[in-house]
């Protein structure tokens, strides 16, 4: 499975998404305020980490094509 630009992009809109609603349910931005992290801050990180895990199963999955 190749990763295509386009694939990569709704992944990011997608994680950026559920990031920020997540931060919309209420007491999260207290929580993360006392961490010192931002809304920003979170929806970067849950965009690296969805990106890092698509290409690890992409990787995984080209092994096993082999």
């Amino acid at each position: 499975m190749r990763l295509t630009t386009l694939g990569n992009l709704v992944l990011l809109l997608v994680a950026l998404w559920v990031a920020s609603h997540i931060i919309d349910l209420g007491d999260a931005h207290d929580l993360l305020a006392g961490h010192g992290l931002t809304w920003i801050e979170l929806m970067v990180a849950v965009a690296l980490g969805l990106l890092w895990f698509r290409v690890f199963a992409a990787r995984k999955s080209e092994r096993q094509d082999r």
